[in-house]
């Protein structure tokens, strides 16, 4: 059976990765950013008896690469020259999308356009002559909604006809053809193919790159051409004909000359293929802009719209999910699975562990699904209507002030999802100070695994006014991440001058298939975990609280003590000043470092709660000083801030070392628990104050701090000195 290698790559936002699973029926994530596809993912599907190996590549804009996600892109190009390249167009950026077309014609690659979002490009009034856009461009030129599969065969008929033929752009035939450009007066193009070498072609650039027989010398002629040093590396070049090649691009132009007329080009293909009507408007233009982009209420905007979010998912919708999916989960099938053990006659301890361990631990933290789920499918219905690319936008110049970049947005975003996934898209991130401090901060946003912390002790002390706290842990997480970002600024991480580039989509109607995939594929990864992780840590947990050092099953837990409570005792006094030096809570706040979920089937085993009482009575038990893990209001809250803030669980500090190193990972988790402990100790103490001398005492308490912090930082601030705008040479503002 044939087997053709299909590799998609486009600009960000383009669609390919859409097409990548409507095309392969994957689940990828997609998103109107960079770094989504951080690296290549592939998977093979049959068609008409020929095997295609699709391969989805990393967001570029150019074979010249300013970004991790590119040079794996260009590399990937570079190395397998017999695959089909798709090149995934937005339709509405034409001019721009393109470049990225005619340098993998300039590498001697086999290339199929695939005009995306042609609907919305036609309803903006413009109509694009796509035979003779093939015609000028020497390859193939399909139409494909990469969310329909109806698509498909037209796509993969234009890959199979590009896999058997040359296809190779005949310029004799297009100065014959009276439609064509004029070539000569553009002397862009060799008879060969497609190349500015006419114009940029130098002996000594032609002569360096024939001795190297690479096979795509006019690619790597127009690298030199452009002084990219990245080529000249790959090429193996000596000093000397460095310093040739150099000198060389210093007399043609440089990069700005090479792009120029690939631009001119474009420009000219575009002005014989597209014609634009009356009624044609700017693609993305919408008046909600002038009110969601407004300088004075986009972020009041922005946090209003995420309270809504937080009152669907935690207020009454998520609370009557929630609870019918206990009964269901907990009730019903826990209720019937332990009845089982004691039928057949089971030994005590395995009907306990059965009962408090698989069924109550892990039980309560499934019961958190529907919640998860209605978050994502929020989050996922603004991305869908371009709203998260908005506020990226909105955002970008704050990011700019804390020594971020705009594309940082993204992946502290994705935070709030996963921390451990999150922190891997910092690859995109072309400054490497930036992508540390990104990767260090991402933990801070809270991730759906503390839900479950947040819905059960809030809930036990504070009722409906919950969803306002819950709502003030993601922004405190938030804050504290901003001015640590100020600190690492300006101390170990100073990150200079970065770009930030990204695509501004038109507001869409949201695709429910789309939602519905991303709802999907979260409650699958929430279940996944629960069924296999939270199981075994539970069973752990239960083994540990249960069981001395010695391996005796513990019978009476007054008068024996069990591993777990050892340790527990025996660290509870470092807490002591939070609140809740009690052994249980400080167990279940340990046990959290392997995953935050754990924390709440933790206190349920600690606290006895069985699967025909739920989560009810746990939240009653929480405040009662009898249990093991008990909390005054004040002490629930402090334990609340503490878990927002603490060491994130171990998969994020993988992820972490992975892409920051050892010795950062190690300083970022010590930072992590200095700050809860500080953080944490603050917020008790606020708190007594709401709760012992009311609401009065709480607001001098709260202006108190507000007017600390602010002294500090314009201490630091005159002692550091202000600094000019570097954005523009002749701007005398201060920015900071």
């Amino acid at each position: 059976m044939q087997t053709i290698t299909v590799a998609l790559l486009g600009n960000a936002n383009a669609g390919k990765t859409t097409l990548f699973n409507t095309l392969t029926s994957s689940t990828e994530h997609v998103g109107n950013w960079h770094g989504v596809t951080v690296d290549a993912k592939s998977k093979t599907v049959e068609a008409g008896g020929v095997k295609y190996k699709c391969v989805d590549l990393p967001g570029a804009y150019s074979l010249t690469p300013f970004s991790r996600e590119e040079a794996i892109t260009r590399d990937y190009v570079l190395a397998y020259k017999e695959a089909v390249y798709v090149n995934v167009i937005d339709s509405n950026n034409l001019s721009k999308s393109l470049y990225l077309t005619l340098q993998l014609i300039e590498a001697g690659v086999k290339v199929v356009v695939v005009l995306n979002m042609f609907k919305e490009f036609e309803k903006s009034g413009k109509v694009l002559d796509i035979a003779k856009l093939e015609r000028l461009l020497g390859v193939m030129v399909v139409k494909v909604s990469s969310r329909e599969k109806k698509d498909i065969p037209a796509l993969l008929t234009a890959v199979l006809s590009t896999h058997n033929s040359a296809c190779k752009a005949d310029v004799s035939k297009f100065r014959k053809d009276g439609d064509a450009l004029e070539y000569a007066k553009n002397a862009s193009i060799l008879a060969h193919g497609f190349s500015y070498i006419n114009k940029f072609r130098k002996k000594e650039l032609s002569e360096i790159v024939a001795r190297r027989k690479t096979g795509i010398d006019d690619f790597y002629i127009m690298k030199l051409a452009e002084c990219d040093e990245q080529v000249h590396e790959m090429l193996h070049l000596s000093s000397s004909e460095s310093e040739i090649a150099n000198k060389a691009s210093a007399v043609l132009g440089g990069m700005d000359a090479v792009g120029g007329v690939r631009f001119k080009f474009i420009d000219q293909v575009l002005s014989e293929c597209v014609k634009k009507t009356a009624q044609a408007k700017p693609y993305g233009y919408s008046r909600l802009d002038k009110v969601f982009l407004n300088k004075y209420l986009s972020l009041p905007l922005f946090l209003l719209t995420m309270l809504t979010i937080f009152f669907v998912t935690f207020g009454c919708v998520g609370s009557a999910l929630s609870s019918g999916f206990e009964f269901l989960v907990v009730t019903l099938f826990g209720g019937w699975l332990t009845d089982f053990v004691i039928m057949i006659g089971a030994p005590l301890w395995v009907i306990a562990l059965v009962r408090d361990a698989i069924v109550s631990g892990v039980g309560m933290v499934i019961s958190f699904l529907p919640q998860v789920v209605l978050l994502f499918i929020c989050l996922s219905i603004l991305e869908e209507i371009g709203y998260l690319s908005r506020l990226a936008y909105v955002l970008e110049g704050v990011f700019a002030r804390i020594g971020l970049s705009g594309r940082s947005v993204f992946t502290l975003l994705m935070g709030f999802g996963c921390s451990a996934t999150a922190i891997t898209t910092v690859r995109n991130l072309d400054n490497e100070n930036i992508r540390k401090k990104t990767a260090i901060l991402t933990p801070y946003m809270s991730c759906n695994a503390k839900l479950p912390v947040y819905v059960v002790l809030g809930g036990a002390f504070f009722g409906v006014g919950n969803v306002f706290l819950i709502f003030g842990l993601y922004i405190l997480g938030v804050a504290v991440a901003v001015l640590l970002a100020l600190v690492l600024e300006h101390t170990i991480l100073k990150s200079g001058r970065s770009s930030f580039v990204m695509e501004m989509p038109p507001y869409r109607v949201p695709s429910l298939k789309q939602v519905g995939k991303v709802a999907f594929v979260n409650a699958e990864l929430f279940t996944v975990r629960v069924g296999t992780l939270i199981l075994c840590l539970s069973v752990v947990v239960w083994f540990l609280e249960n069981f001395t050092f010695g391996f005796s099953y513990v019978t009476d837990h007054i008068l024996q003590t069990s591993m777990l409570k050892q340790i527990g005792i025996y660290l509870a006094p470092i807490f002591e000043p939070l609140g809740w030096g009690s052994w249980g809570a400080v167990s279940a706040m340990l046990c959290g470092i392997v995953a935050k979920e754990v924390i709440i089937s933790t206190i349920g085993i600690l606290n006895g709660i069985n699967a025909s009482e739920g989560l009810s009575v746990l939240k009653q038990t929480l405040s009662d000083p009898a249990s093991v893990v008990y909390f005054t209001p004040e002490a629930a809250v402090s334990y609340l801030v503490f878990a927002l803030l603490f060491i994130p669980c171990i998969a994020a500090i993988s992820s972490l070392r992975r892409e920051v190193g050892v010795p950062l990972t190690m300083l970022a988790c010590a930072i992590q628990f200095a700050l809860a402990y500080i953080v944490s100790f603050v917020a008790l103490n606020l708190a007594g104050l709401v709760f012992r001398g009311g609401a009065v005492s709480a607001i001098i308490g709260g202006l108190a701090v507000v007017g600390i912090i602010t002294a500090v930082m314009l201490v630091f601030n005159t002692v550091h000195g202000k600094r000019k705008c570097t954005t523009c040479a002749n701007c005398h503002k201060k920015c900071f």
